[in-house]
């Protein structure tokens, strides 16, 4: 996959069933019809109908990253902390599909995001990342996101637990990180 093939604009109405799709398929695998306490949830059409509303009305970015027209991967802005004063605060969320893990698809998302951030009114990025999800914190710590916290437990897979590992990055106007 090169730059040239990877498309990433914002999403729109059209691609609710893709974002639902992709979350989907980064889920831990449950057993058939069997609800298992703690388990993350599935994301319906309706939860990312709500989902894309929220980025719209927050004015945040949501994009959809896509490869010979199909929807491959999306990255979100998320408000940190929506109360006055953290505006200026955004969390990142990337999700890739399964099959497309591993192709620097997450790294183009989130030097992407970096690189307008500062346009955006951020000076601050954030991701919260479960402690087992070394990819991810792989693609974070390469962006340059250092560790700023750590909440021990924070997150709940079935009987199974974990922490939630924050890493940030302070942005700054002269260009650097």
């Amino acid at each position: 996959m090169t730059t040239a093939e990877l498309r990433i604009d914002a999403a729109g109405p059209a691609d609710v069933q893709d974002i639902a799709a992709i979350y989907n398929s980064t889920l831990p695998p449950a057993p058939a019809g069997i609800a298992i306490p703690g388990m993350p949830r599935r994301m319906g059409l309706e939860e990312a109908q709500g989902w894309l509303r929220l980025h719209e009305l927050s004015h945040r970015p949501l994009w959809v990253a896509r490869s010979a027209g199909q929807a491959i991967a999306w990255l979100s802005h998320l408000g940190y902390f929506d109360r006055p004063g953290c505006e200026a605060t955004a969390e990142l969320a990337v999700y890739v599909a399964r099959g497309w893990q591993g192709c620097g698809i997450g790294r183009q998302l989130v030097e992407r995001a970096v690189a307008h951030a500062l346009d955006g009114g951020y000076e601050r990025l954030l991701a919260q990342i479960w402690s087992d999800n070394h990819a991810s914190l792989a693609l974070f710590s390469k962006a340059g996101f250092l560790p700023w916290g750590r909440l021990p437990g924070a997150v709940r897979i079935g009987a199974r637990r974990c922490d939630m590992v924050i890493l940030g990055m302070e942005l700054r106007r002269d260009g650097a990180a």
